[in-house]
């Protein structure tokens, strides 16, 4: 009785096991899938890094004048939707570092166009990055830690990087361990 008991146990164990593992794939995929379709709702949207920030300031009219005076880029100020600052929630509001400011454009195309003419802030101290997910703003850091700086970069949402002059795509923890 007790080998008939042990063997209905072991075999009651291999299904829950086999179970498990299944819902595991399935919660990974649903993640996955949740993080793209976030992503996706993030694609009309930038993040912009380095801009003082002043007491009672008008944030559109910063972002405009980014846009128009340092871009050249005066026909996508009717395109933004909203634009407002955004603080990390480790960033306390008394840092000297200052808060990030994100724009949401009515267009993918008025993006498009700052993302193009982004080059021309350089030395500035301003800099312009898509609005990632946390699951890929994380995917990204650490992909720029394995690669360096240079070598990895954000394209559309979807994380890239360089190694031995091939390009990979990153899209999971577990592509970066595949990385060589």
């Amino acid at each position: 009785m007790t080998k008939k008991f042990e063997e209905k146990v072991t075999d009651t164990f291999a299904n829950y096991d086999s179970k498990i593992s299944l819902l595991e794939k399935d919660n990974a995929a649903l993640h996955a899938k949740i993080d793209s379709l976030e992503q996706y709702t993030r694609r009309n949207s930038i993040r912009i890094f380095g801009v003082h920030e002043e007491s009672n300031e008008n944030t559109l009219n910063v972002v405009k004048s980014i846009f128009s005076d340092t871009l050249k880029a005066a026909d996508t100020l009717t395109w933004i939707d909203r634009c407002h600052r955004i603080r990390n929630k480790n960033q306390l509001a008394t840092s000297n570092r200052p808060a990030a400011i994100i724009v949401k454009f009515s267009s993918y195309h008025a993006k498009q166009i700052i993302n193009n003419n982004k080059k021309l802030l350089k030395g500035s101290g301003i800099s312009i990055n898509d609005d990632l997910t946390r699951l890929r703003h994380n995917l990204y850091r650490e992909a720029v830690k394995k690669v360096g700086r240079s070598n990895a970069w954000v394209f559309d949402g979807n994380i890239f990087a360089k190694s031995n002059g091939t390009r990979f795509s990153i899209n999971t923890a577990d592509d970066l361990q595949r990385f060589p």
